[in-house]
This record gives structure tokens, sequence and C-alpha cells, in this order.
């Protein structure tokens, strides 16, 4: 009778019901989703999953259709071969394969305790774990060894939230058994980022000879200078007699270029293994040589002379104010803090000066000590920064004075090219040669050009744009450093000086700067990028707001824009413009703390003890009605 009436009901035609003014479906409850699917619902439950597991774990209690049973450390466990084999690829193995275990009726499982097996087994049948500090190790093992990969998860979570100075080896030791890759890394960031604390504990007395050099060769390390980490190391070596026989597998992370020369004489040199032990004797005189002949440290090819530092910072040096005050003012931005710090001041005040950078030595070469329109105060003075000392030195003059001009730094020498002085705009060029702290002129410039623009790229140097006697200038030139000749390229789609020049993954960006159209000063706004290696410009995406005279540097893979002038308005900007050359896109980075001109930026690396240190930077009081605001005469180009 039941077939019958299923069989009768099959051949009913139901009416169009969407004809009927009738009440729309009910909502779906807590415990389930209606999907509409063209003319029918689906209806998908929010508890069954649960429900079934529960069903499950519930026979399982009583052992209610068991088919297997497991036996760890002589305590057996009733499962189901299916449900074993849904969640573990070991378990699917051994049951859908010719194994012996697929056929036997109980298995016997080496490897782990029968702890970790319940663990396992309570999680398969209700998805829940409980970890604490006594079982976890247990539940790792048994849940490594059969692939139950989300127990593994909840057991890397844990450990990594439980790390501290106490446990932290103790943590390591467990990742590295069963190659936690996540946990390891985590853990050797928590010991960096505290290793001040973590160094007085008797855990680090108990690190091996690869973690502790592992720790020593990172950048990353923080609040501690070099002097500290060779008397960390010491320390290490000290706790037992048997380190000494590999003492410079660790001595060798020790950068003793970056320790003073008081310092290595009086606190290095008088400890026995530096003086007895040849391979730590020849890292004394590698030192010693290092300060020896400070011109030429930029040279040296060694880790042991890098600065301890993860990432180089944004840093500006120098810059005019509105009120035509020339700032000594190094600048530097910690973009983790969104904050401007204070790194110290220059021997003496620069503006339209250039600034480069050769192994984290920051050079400061030439521009103006005071405001002079027609650059008739152009200097030729040079000066390097070494961040790891956070010390000043002078070094040769250039051969002439110049402002307004460029410097490139490429394959371990500078090139300074035109520019102008009181003669007016030069076609000179120059180069430094860091190994004699001396200066030589090389192949002029074809012509005479001031306010330009340049970069090095691929061990070659690229001129654009400028200011010269009949204006506002498109040419392009590359200097060819071996044959020492230049070379015409392609010309900018628009005339322009003052503007900014960066090159990244062999690309040029030439970027704002202004020029004259019918007798005024503008504006220009739109970014050129030149590939090298098609020889082309093309426009990408263009500035929001005029920057002329602003710095400008690529910090990791974005370019940074700082300050400027703004033609339009007629002020001196604090803008802070990043663009991204992944996504062509420029955004609003940050504001420096006062409207600036002139200044220069690099990317420098900065030892992390010396950025902890750092104050923030404090805007200088301006008059209030000159704040931002440019004389009428400013840089006013002829």
């Amino acid at each position: 009778m039941g077939t019958s009436f299923i069989c009768s009901m099959a051949n009913v035609k139901f009416p169009n019901l969407h004809s009927f003014d009738c009440a729309p479906p009910a909502s779906p409850s807590n415990q389930s989703i209606i999907t509409q699917r063209g003319d029918s619902r689906q209806y998908t439950s929010k508890i069954h999953d649960s429900a079934v597991l529960t069903g499950l774990n519930d026979l399982r209690k009583c052992e209610a259709l068991c088919n297997v049973h497991l036996l760890v450390d002589g305590q057996k466990f009733g499962v189901h071969r299916a449900v074993l084999a849904s969640c573990s690829p070991y378990f699917r193995s051994m049951f859908t394969s010719e194994m012996k275990e697929s056929h036997q009726n109980v298995i016997e499982l080496h490897g782990f305790s029968a702890v970790g097996m319940q663990a396992v087994l309570d999680f398969i049948y209700t998805s829940t774990v409980s970890l604490n500090v006594q079982n976890m190790q247990d539940i790792l093992s048994a849940a490594n060894h059969l692939q139950i990969l989300s127990v593994v998860k909840f057991c890397c979570e844990f450990l990594q939230s439980e790390i501290s100075a106490q446990n932290c080896v103790d943590i390591s030791k467990i990742a590295k058994f069963f190659n936690l890759t996540e946990v390891e890394e985590c853990v050797r960031a928590f010991i960096l980022a505290n290793f001040t604390q973590f160094v007085r504990t008797d855990e680090f007395l108990r690190l091996s000879e690869t973690d502790i050099s592992a720790l020593l060769e990172s950048n990353d390390i923080r609040g501690h200078s070099e002097l500290e980490l060779f008397e960390a190391a010491n320390r290490w070596l000290a706790h037992d007699p048997s380190r000494l026989a590999n003492v410079f597998a660790v001595m060798q992370h020790i950068r003793f270029p970056l320790i003073s020369p008081e310092d290595l004489d009086e606190k290095v040199q008088s400890v026995h293994f530096m003086q007895t032990d040849p391979d730590c004797m020849k890292l004394l005189f590698e030192a010693s040589k290092y300060h020896m002949l400070p011109h030429k440290q930029p040279l040296v090819q060694s880790s042991r002379v890098q600065v301890r530092s993860v990432m180089p910072c944004l840093v500006a040096i120098g810059g005019k104010e509105s009120t035509n005050h020339v700032s000594r003012e190094v600048q530097l931005f910690n973009r983790e803090a969104n904050q401007w710090l204070h790194l110290g001041e220059m021997d003496m005040p620069a503006y339209c000066h250039c600034v480069a950078v050769l192994n984290d030595f920051l050079y400061v070469v030439g521009g103006q000590e005071m405001f002079d329109n027609n650059g008739s105060t152009a200097m030729s003075n040079v000066y390097r920064y070494d961040p790891r000392f956070n010390r000043w030195m002078k070094m040769s003059n250039m051969l002439e004075t110049r402002t307004d001009f460029h410097v490139s730094a490429i394959d371990g020498y500078l090139y300074a090219i035109a520019g102008r002085n009181h003669t007016g705009p030069l076609c000179s060029a120059e180069r430094y040669r860091v190994d004699r702290n001396k200066w030589e002129a090389v192949a002029d410039l074809p012509h005479a050009v001031c306010a330009h623009s340049g970069a090095p790229c691929r061990g070659k140097m690229y001129i654009a744009g400028g200011f010269a006697s009949d204006g506002f200038q498109r040419e392009v030139y590359c200097y060819h450093p071996k044959d020492d000749k230049w070379e015409p390229k392609p010309r900018l789609k628009t005339e322009r000086g003052l503007h900014c020049m960066v090159d990244y993954k062999d690309r040029l960006f030439c970027i704002g700067g202004n020029n004259k159209t019918n007798g005024a000063r503008r504006d220009v706004l739109s970014t050129e990028m030149f590939d090298i290696n098609t020889e082309q410009w093309t426009e990408v995406a263009p500035l929001f707001a005029g920057q002329s005279e602003a710095g400008a540097a690529v910090v990791d893979g974005k370019i940074f824009v700082v300050g400027g002038h703004t033609w339009r308005e007629r002020k001196d900007v604090r803008t802070v413009a990043c663009y991204d050359p992944e996504r062509d896109v420029w955004e609003k980075a940050t504001d420096f703390p006062e409207p600036l001109t002139s200044v220069s930026c690099c990317a420098l690396r900065i030892p992390a003890t010396l950025l902890a240190e750092l104050p923030l930077q404090q805007p200088r009081r301006l008059n209030s009605n000159s704040e931002g605001m440019q004389p009428d005469d400013e840089l006013d180009l002829k």
C-alpha cells in the first residue's frame, strides 16, 4: 500500500506555487542552512557533523561495531577502521593495502605512549584535544607518528604560546626533533628579541654550538653591542671547558672590527684563547687592520664588518627650511612606529647637496651651507658617516665646488657630475677613489647642466633632465665607468629639473620636479619609468601633488619622496609620498616633522642598539607667518 501511494504521488502535477499569494518559506533555524538552487531548496544541517561524531564516539565507548583493537604500552583501544582511515593517512595506508595489519584484529603500535594514543583517538572521535605541559609531548609524538596533522598544528600553537626565557631551549629541542620549522623559527625570534634577558639565564649556557653560532651570526640580535656579544660567547665557552676545542667556530661570528680599538686592546685581547688560538689571533689582526686604514673601510669585503640590522631605514639629511635656515639635522624614519627619529647632526649644515651609500657608509658631498640663490657659495666638502660607531669623518674635498649636482656610488667609487658654482652651470665630472681618499677628473658631461637627477644601474650611471643655458632639459646620458665615456639615451617625455631619480630592478624612475610654461614655473606631476633593457620611457602613475627639490630613496621595495616645494601653492611641503612599483600606486606614507626642501635621502642600515636609543625628532619653531611658505624668488633658475 505504501508503495502504490508513493507511485501515485509521483504522477501528481503540483500547481505553480509562485502564482499563489502564499507566505514565504520559513526562515532557517539556527541548526540549518537553506540554499535556493533553481526550483529546489537545499537544506544543510549545522549539527549533523557533530551528531555523527557523537554517535561514533558513543559506539566506541561501548565498543559497539568496533572491528579492530590497537595495543599501545599494553593498553587496548577498540576503534573503527573506517573512522581511523578517514582521518589518518597512516591508518588509511595500513587498512587499505595488503599490509598484514589490514587483516589483524589486534594491532600493536610502537613509538609513542598510551597517553598520546588516547588523546589522539579522543580527537578523532570528538575533534577536541586538551593540551598541557605534562601531556603535550606524548600527544605530539603520537599525532606526528599517526599523521594527525590538526593535532600536530595544535601542539605547535601550544608550544609557541608557552615560550619563555626559562624553557626556550627545551622547546627548541622538541621542535628540532619533530621537525617543527615554525616553532623553531618562533623560538629563535623570541631569543633574538629578548637576548638581553636570555643571556643572563642558565638556559643560555645550555645552547648547542650550532644554536649559539646561529644566534651570533644573526643581524637581528637586539640590545647588545658587539663587545657584549663577545663577552656572552666567552661565558658560554667557559661553562664547559670541552667547548674550547671549537672556539673559532663560535668566535668567527663575532664582528670584531665593530669593537673599538680601545676595547679590543683592553677587553678582548686579554682573553687567553684570543692570544693562543691561531684562528682567533687572525680575527684580531683583521680587526686591527680595519681600524688602521679608516678611509678604506667601505671597501672591506667581510661579513664581520656588516652592520647588525635586518632592514635599511629611510634617512633624510640636511635641507633648507622655509625661513631659509639651512639644516644640519640627520633624521631617520622608523616605519614600525611611524615616527621620525633624530639620528644626529652633520658637522656643518647643507642643502642642494648629494648623498651616496657605499657598504652602509654614508657620504655627504658638496652643496651649500647657507642660503644663496645663485650657487656662489657652493662647497667641495665631503663627510662620511659610519653608523657602526655613530661617527662622522672628514674626507678629501672634491676638485670643484658643486651644488645642484648628482653623486652615484658605483663599484667602490663615488662619481660627482656637473651642477653649478660661482662660475655658473658645470659640465665637469670627477670620481672619488675610496682606496686613496682622493678625487680625480673623469670625462665631462656633453653639456653643462644643473638641477638634474641621476641614478646608478647595472654598473653604469644615468643622468636625466636638469636646467641648462637654454632652459629645462629632456636629455638623458649614460656613463660607462670602464670606458670613461658618455652615451646619449632616449630623452624624457617631459622636460624637468629639481626632480628625483632612483633605480629599482633594472628600471629608472624619474619623479616630480618642475619646468617653465609660458614664462611661469609649474609642477611636473608625471612619473616616467625607463627600462634599461628595452631603452624606452613609459609614463606610470603620477604624483598626487607637486614635489620639487625633494629627496628620494628606495627602501624595502618602495620609493619614498620626502618634502620639497609645490609651485602650484608656492609653498614647501612636509609630505612623504610612497610609490609601490609593483602596484603602480602612489600613497601618502607620513609627514616630515617640518617643511623642507633640497633635502637628500638614502636607505641606510642602522645598528639595532643605536636605533633603540634614538630620540624623537623635534620640529624647529618657525615664524608663525612663514611656516610652509617659500619666498617668491626662491630657486628662480633663469
